[in-house]
This record gives structure tokens, C-alpha cells and sequence, in this order.
């Protein structure tokens, strides 16, 4: 099993520029929103980190008639920062840290979330199943579990992208930042690394503010699917966008709603 602990405290230094950087999550905070009813009484969000999903479904709850007390919210991060983050948000939800794959909790959920691309730092199939199944042991029989992640674009990944920029944002103090991303891809383990780096405008790159390094393995369809059937999981419903498109070879994205099978 790989050293999540190892490699996600490296977005402790990270943490306070991620809600700066990350850019609009209204389609996806919409399309998760989506997934809940009024039958929905405990939610279960993986990989939360500044807790911006989390906190979207437990107002999602409460406007379904249902108050703090009645419901349970959970957000599960790696990096003890993050969640710090989160937790000056609003502190009612239960933040935990830890693996995500080992979870310190013994009730079910109705609703497991799994947002933006973490499903694809599972870097070998082994992995992938393994998760999986602690998934399908803490999902409700009548549950949901939802997850989105990248669609490979093969002929892309193969351009190695050195100093990209990825955008350009004005912190808190009116200070211009730029963060800039390199890619280096590997075919054989169909691994993409990719370097996030955030630098005062004008300045030198190697004058870093913060620094993060990610890996995320690509995933196609069918290998997908044949994980969540190995770990007891019918896929419901396949979108190729947060707007709940049909996934097809031109989708961006690929978006799996699932239930226990």
C-alpha cells in the first residue's frame, strides 16, 4: 500500500493558497448537491481538504428541513492543515485525519463523495480495488458513492509541459501571484507528475511561496468498472462533465454515481 501520510502532508505548505488557486468549483459543488435528498442523513466526504465540498453538502442537508444534530457530515483529509482550514470554516462537521483507505469510522453513509481527480492517486490497480472495497464496507445498501476523475488524453500527456502557467490570482493583501504547474508523463505506468509551484509576479520561479508535487495515474473506463464491480459496486450513472453529460471519447471528465451491488 502506498505512504499516502508521506506523500499528502506535502500539501500542508500548500494548504492556505488552495482555495486561491483551485479556481471555480460551482459546477462541481452543483453536481454533488445533486446527489442528495431528503432520505440523505449521513454524508461521508473523502479527501475533503479546505472542506468547500463538505460544507456544501451539510448546507444541502439542512435545506432539506433537516438541522445540525439530525444529520452526520464527515470530511476525511490527509493533510492536518487542510483541515485546519476547514475546520475555521465551521467546526460542526467531524473532520478526520487520516488514509482514506483506512477509515476510523464504524457506521455507514448514505452519500460517499470522493471529489476532483483524487480517485487517480491510486497509482496501481491493487490500490484502486483495495479502496474500493473499504468504500463498499461503510456505503448504506441503499447508498450512493460518487467519484470524479480526469478522461485520458493520451496524445496530450505525451507533450511534456515545462513552466506552465496555470493562472494568474490577487491574495488577501492585494499581492499578484502566479502559479505555474510542470508535467512529466510516463507511458509505461501511465503515471502523470505533475509540480505546482506559486510565485510573486515578476519574480524568479526557484522563489517559490509554496510548492506541492502530485502523481496521478490515468485511468480508462473500462479498467474503472471493472474495479467497482470487483469491490461489489454497480455504476448507476456515467457523465462526461459536471453538467451530467453522456461520457463519451471526447468527455474531459469522468463522473461515476454508484450503489452497493
Amino acid at each position: 500500500m502506498t505512504d499516502f501520510r508521506q506523500r499528502y502532508a506535502a500539501y500542508d505548505d500548500w494548504a492556505k493558497y488552495y482555495d486561491l488557486v483551485t479556481g471555480d468549483r460551482g459546477p462541481m459543488v452543483a453536481f454533488y448537491r445533486s446527489l442528495v435528498s431528503d432520505r440523505t442523513g449521513s454524508i461521508l466526504d473523502l479527501a475533503c481538504g479546505t472542506g468547500t465540498i463538505t460544507l456544501a453538502l451539510a448546507q444541502c442537508l439542512v435545506e432539506c428541513r433537516q438541522t445540525w444534530g439530525q444529520f452526520r457530515i464527515v470530511g476525511v483529509d490527509e493533510s492536518s492543515e487542510m483541515l485546519k482550514l476547514a475546520r475555521a470554516k465551521d467546526a460542526r462537521p467531524e473532520w478526520l485525519l487520516c488514509d482514506m483507505r483506512v477509515l476510523p469510522v464504524e457506521d455507514t453513509f448514505d452519500l460517499v463523495t470522493c471529489c476532483f481527480n483524487t480517485v487517480q492517486s491510486l497509482l496501481n490497480d491493487n490500490d484502486l480495488v483495495e479502496f474500493f472495497c473499504s468504500v463498499r464496507a461503510i456505503v448504506e445498501p441503499g447508498g450512493v458513492f460518487a467519484f470524479d476523475i480526469v478522461q485520458p488524453d493520451l496524445q496530450y500527456l505525451i507533450k511534456l509541459h515545462w513552466d506552465h502557467p496555470a493562472c494568474a490570482v490577487t491574495d488577501g493583501t492585494g499581492r499578484r501571484l502566479e502559479h505555474r504547474r510542470n508535467y512529466s508523463y510516463n507511458p509505461r505506468s501511465r503515471i502523470l507528475a505533475i509540480k505546482h509551484g506559486l510565485i510573486e509576479a515578476g519574480s524568479e520561479a526557484d522563489g517559490s511561496l509554496a510548492r506541492v508535487s502530485i502523481e496521478y495515474r490515468q485511468y480508462f473506463t473500462p479498467e474503472i468498472d471493472r474495479a467497482l464491480a470487483a469491490a461489489g459496486f454497480a455504476v448507476r450513472q456515467r457523465c462526461g462533465d459536471f453538467d451530467k453529460s453522456h461520457l463519451n471519447a471526447a468527455s474531459k471528465k469522468q463522473i461515476f454515481v454508484c450503489s452497493p451491488s
